[in-house]
């Protein structure tokens, strides 16, 4: 069985040549000194504090609104403000907490735009500067590396990013009160780690706790809270625990739906999505294809026809309609209009586009274009080998399902050497007794028996029933 990818659920600044300086009045004096003066600099203290009150307030202005532009996912314009940041941070001095801050800001909204090197380093310059200046056990770094944690996990580097988390929550678990909101949105970001990990049970233990700090705030504006369903709701979802499913779902659109905007609220349509999927698994194709649409119309009214999250929202419906051959042309419509918005945002062949075209692929290959198919297989995995390396989920994904197209064309060999390669890759990335090695294990197995080696077949089967074994009794 071929896998559908998973629709994702998320600057270069000018250059300031002088020096570090710790106070406006360094400036002043360097500047003077560049100039050739030689007389005294004296600088009039209410000026010098005027001065330093307008940066300040500046460098918070931008901060405000890059985080306000970065909510709505319009990265491009959150770009410029926390550049702004920056370049106000830098006459600070790089000991100063706000310089670190800028450079936070500015690398998790690279993460956002898929510039995953830039946002890498510029992540590592703040947790450097932040380990240099204010140590392991403090909140500034705890931010960095909770910041690095969710790149590395869009990377699919999750060994990396759960070393990463777990040494962030410990700082949290040091120095943040047990109600701190700051804390809840860590707990929340790891869980959707480990239930990308397939750790169920501690990913739920993280969410409840979560939940019940951020229950615990009296601010009606508070998008955390939905934030925190909208994950509890997911996880239910991939136990097949319908019932949880819908109540926390339904207790989040609730929420959405009294938040500035009301039912037109961009994020209201992350929930009705989340219903749809829901209704479509419980075999309620009516109701889902009513949702895929409604949150397709909120976010193009919210957000525009060109923003990335109507991307998200076409790829969602197209994929819905790919379940049925006879809508097999409009899901068509709808993913190359999803990856002309991507291409417009993101650049063509930019890593975000990996998902769109896979699935656009498996689209080809469930109408027997076996030949544009396996094209379009192929350009994804080179986008992505290239974008995230060799090993990443994405590369096992596409991989997987080209090993399936070749089992139908009955080249076994070909088969064979694609379903190793993403055994290989999940075997990097996960836990021994993680369901995607299972499986992958399995297929394996099945094209084994095909080419008649049926040894390595029976071997890997009972690996197989032994791992899944594991998994059940680490669950219970």
């Amino acid at each position: 069985m071929r896998i559908s990818l998973p629709c994702a659920r998320s600057y270069r600044g000018r250059r300031n040549n002088l020096p570090f300086c710790t106070d406006t009045a360094a400036v002043i004096i360097l500047c003077a000194f560049l100039s050739g003066l030689t007389t005294p600099v004296v600088v009039p203290t209410d000026s010098l504090d005027a001065v330093l009150d307008t940066r300040a307030s500046d460098w918070e202005r931008h901060k405000k609104n890059g985080e306000q532009a970065s909510q709505l996912g319009r990265y491009k314009e959150s770009e410029q403000e926390f550049c702004g940041a920056l370049e106000i941070a830098q006459t600070f001095g790089w000991r100063d907490p706000r310089y670190a801050i800028s450079l936070n800001k500015l690398g998790d909204n690279y993460h956002g735009l898929a510039r995953f090197g830039e946002a890498e380093s510029t992540l590592k310059r703040a947790l450097k500067i932040d380990l240099e200046v204010r140590g392991e056990n403090h909140p500034n770094t705890s931010e960095d590396l909770h910041a690095l944690a969710m790149l590395y996990r869009s990377l699919g580097r999750f060994k990396e990013a759960e070393s990463t988390v777990e040494r962030s929550l410990k700082i949290d678990e040091k120095v943040r009160s047990h109600n701190d909101p700051v804390l809840a949105e860590h707990l929340d970001g790891s869980a959707s780690l480990y239930a990308a990990l397939g750790k169920y049970g501690l990913a739920e233990k993280l969410l409840k706790r979560a939940l019940s700090i951020d229950e615990q705030l009296a601010d009606p504006n508070n998008t955390d809270l939905p934030d925190v369903l909208e994950n509890l709701g997911q996880l239910y979802l991939d136990q097949d625990r319908y019932d949880e499913s819908e109540r926390a779902l339904k207790r989040e659109l609730a929420i959405r739906e009294m938040l500035p905007g009301g039912a037109l609220n961009p994020s209201v349509a992350v929930t009705l999505t989340s219903l749809a999927i829901l209704y479509e698994q419980q075999g309620k194709p009516e109701e889902a294809e009513q949702l895929y649409k409604r949150a397709l119309a909120v976010t193009e009214t919210a957000l525009g026809p060109d923003h990335p999250d109507v991307s998200e929202r076409l790829s969602n419906l197209a994929q819905f309609y790919n379940c049925d051959e006879n809508k097999y042309a409009q899901a068509e419509q709808l993913y190359k209009r999803a990856l002309a918005i991507e291409e417009k945002n993101f650049g063509v062949n930019g890593p975000n586009s990996t998902v769109t075209i896979s699935n656009l692929a498996t689209l080809y290959s469930d109408q027997h274009r076996t030949k544009e198919a396996m094209n379009l297989y192929e350009k994804s995995l080179a986008i992505a080998v290239a974008a995230l390396g060799p090993d990443n989920n994405s590369a096992a994904i596409t991989l997987h399902n080209m090993a399936c197209l070749y089992k139908e064309e009955g080249d076994y060999a070909k088969a064979q050497q694609c379903f190793s390669r993403s055994l290989a890759i999940r075997q990097k990335l996960f836990a021994p007794d993680h369901p995607d090695v299972i499986l992958s294990m399995q297929n394996l197995a099945d094209v084994m028996r095909s080419l008649g080696r049926y040894e390595e077949a029976k071997s890997l089967l009972r690996k197989a029933h032994d791992l899944e074994n594991m998994c059940r009794s680490s669950s219970e």
